[in-house]
């Protein structure tokens, strides 16, 4: 045997945008590539490609190659990045027997069976998992040599599991140090990644061949100027008095420069409204009719040959009812609309009281029980959510409970929390006040997978984001409206005179408002309930990412909030790693870390 000990960096990439949507294996897609193109589990382009936003850490771990002549980088494990339990075992498994020849595999390092190896394990995000899965399967496979080690780990903002992919030290080297750097602000490894989800959003992107339009009828609602029609429609009712409404309904109307605007505004909403929901019908119909795969062909290979429907017949039959309730009452709407507009007739009571019905129809939609959280559109939520849910296992950010005692006083924490474009003190006790809120919701989940405890975990994603702030004050105003209007409580004094008054042409009218109070009241306080009003947006201090993502956005806190750990090699890693790496061949200039890291003794076991 040759005693000369080679040192071989292994880097395996998380699971970002995995997409496995086709209906014939092997025209799988990984990433954004284009569709058809499918990517072998070895491909090192998709391995590469991950890390081309941020290759500061590659080019880091090339330079201690080159100043070492027995140390190697292998940055070619493209496994497909589908968030599953199974994929991630199957990838793990994969590398495993593609390193020493296992299970059928050419091994990639043939020439070093006979050497001594020692591995340098890298991962992010679910890499961290694929390579707890490298070490179970280097462990069982009597291929993989006695003299090949585990050396080191570096987990990168990894989510580790109370149940799943728990690390095997059998490989592992007696010194193994064990690297885990998060970021406080990591949104994803602190809560997100909690769920092993199969990819529909990822799955309704592969259709946009099929539904060109509805990506421009989603754009043109989002941009609509429903904000200046609706300070229109308010300014004709700035002088309601309850009699005059009583008497004189007719008064309350658009000028007809504004009433041309508004009504046609209204209804090219409703047309694109309408034209959404037809593509949204195609989609559905696809995805009825699509069987998920693993992305990559070779990984359908190796898996258990289990298959399922993302869209099931349940689901599907569900979604073209609420559809079609949609569709009719959105035409209904937009013709009466249309019939006002061609009369010229801008009055605002006569035409809300001819709209009341299909108002009332479609506010029953939305409609949702505070206790329960059922409704016809929450409940199909949930459904739709819960089919997505492979499985569920209330994650850690530290691996501490996955290792024996021997292996726990060689684990250095790294924290990379200040070097988050967002960091400061004020904002990371804001930050940590809201994933006390989440992993609470979480806790909630974990004891009982009710609807209601998932909707909540998802009303507490969303509520503090200011990208709503817009929809909960326009709530505020409709819902202080319609309260001065009909009063708030279904039998005070304020209700009984609204509804002894509003009697003949306006009695529609009183229906709609008391229908729609209760459900915008609903909302309001399902929303802050969940809404700690800390986080907001710093555009001072955008980044240049590859996203430009704004600081502060729910999206930036599980994207690149995510990414800072792989941003490059910091010094602190690299100080931990050197000594267990081979002597460089030329003298160099040592990085200076930013602070001591020191093992990892302090942290508790985690409840």
């Amino acid at each position: 045997m040759n005693h000369d000990t080679k040192h071989i960096f292994i880097l395996i990439a998380g699971a970002v945008e995995p997409v496995c949507t086709c209906t014939i294996p092997g025209e799988k897609q990984h990433g954004e590539k284009r569709p058809g193109e499918a990517q072998p589990a070895g491909s090192s382009r998709v391995a590469q490609s991950y890390w081309e936003d941020y290759p500061q850490l590659i080019r880091g771990l090339r330079r201690l190659c080159a100043e070492r002549s027995n140390l190697l980088l292998f940055d070619e494990h493209g496994w497909s990045g589908d968030n599953t339990q199974a994929n991630r075992e199957i990838a793990g498994a994969y590398l495993a027997d593609r390193l020493c020849g296992s299970n059928g595999k050419k091994a990639h390092y043939e020439e070093y069976l006979n050497h001594r190896v020692a591995f340098h394990l890298i991962g992010h995000s679910h890499g961290g998992n694929v390579l707890n899965e490298l070490t179970k399967r280097a462990a069982s496979a009597s291929e993989w040599p006695s003299h090949w080690e585990i050396k080191s780990i570096v987990y990168l903002s990894t989510p580790f599991f109370k149940h799943q992919h728990q690390l095997n030290t059998t490989r592992l080297h007696q010194d193994c140090a064990i690297i885990n750097v998060t970021n406080d602000f990591d949104l994803t490894q602190r809560v997100v990644a909690d769920f092993s989800m199969y990819d529909l959003i990822a799955a309704i992107k592969s259709t946009e061949q099929e539904t060109p339009g509805l990506k421009e009828h989603l754009k043109y609602i989002q941009n609509a100027p429903l904000p200046s029609c609706w300070s229109k429609v308010k300014a004709a009712f700035s002088h309601c008095k309850p009699l005059q409404l009583l008497l004189h309904p007719d008064h309350y109307r658009l000028h007809p420069r504004d009433g041309h605007s508004v009504f046609q505004e209204a209804m090219n909403v409703l047309e694109h409204t309408e034209e959404a929901l037809y593509e949204i019908q195609k989609i559905v119909s696809q995805l009825h009719a699509c069987l998920y795969y693993p992305s990559d062909p070779e990984l359908l290979e190796l898996s258990p040959g289990k298959s399922r429907y993302l869209i099931t017949d349940q689901l599907f039959e569900q979604a073209n009812e609420l559809t079609m309730h949609l569709l009719r009452h959105i035409i209904r709407i937009k013709k009466t609309l249309m019939t006002y507009q061609q009369r010229q007739d801008y009055r605002l009571i006569p035409l809300l009281c001819d709209l009341s019905d299909s108002l009332i129809q479609l506010i029953d939609v939305i409609a949702i029980d505070k206790q329960t959280t059922s409704g016809p559109a929450s409940d199909f939520l949930y459904t739709l959510m819960l089919h997505q849910i492979e499985s569920f296992d209330n994650t850690r950010t530290s691996p501490r409970h996955q290792l024996d005692y021997e292996f726990a006083e060689k684990l250095y924490h790294v924290d990379v929390t200040p070097e988050d474009p967002y960091f400061s003190r004020e904002h990371l006790i804001r930050f940590n006040q809201l994933t006390k809120q989440l992993i609470q919701a979480e806790a909630d989940y974990e004891e009982r997978n009710s609807q209601k405890n998932l909707l909540k975990l998802l009303l507490c994603l969303v509520a503090s984001q200011s990208e709503i702030s817009p929809l909960k004050k326009t709530l505020s105003q409709v819902t202080d409206l319609l309260t001065q209007s009909v009063g708030s409580h279904p039998h005070g004094l304020r209700r009984l005179i609204s509804s002894l008054a509003c009697r003949g042409k306006i009695k529609p009218l009183y229906q709609l408002s008391v229908r729609l109070l209760p459900v915008l009241t609903t909302y309001m306080t399902l929303l802050s309930e969940s809404d700690i009003r800390l986080l907001a947006p710093v555009e001072k201090q955008k980044p240049h990412n590859p996203r430009h993502m704004i600081p502060g956005s729910l999206e930036y806190f599980a994207l690149f909030s995510h990414s800072v750990s792989r941003q490059q090699l910091w010094p602190d890693i690299e100080q931990l790693l050197i000594p267990l790496l081979p002597a460089p061949a030329f003298p160099v200039t040592a990085t200076q870390p930013r602070q001591q890291v020191v093992p990892d003794l302090s942290i508790e076991y985690e409840q």
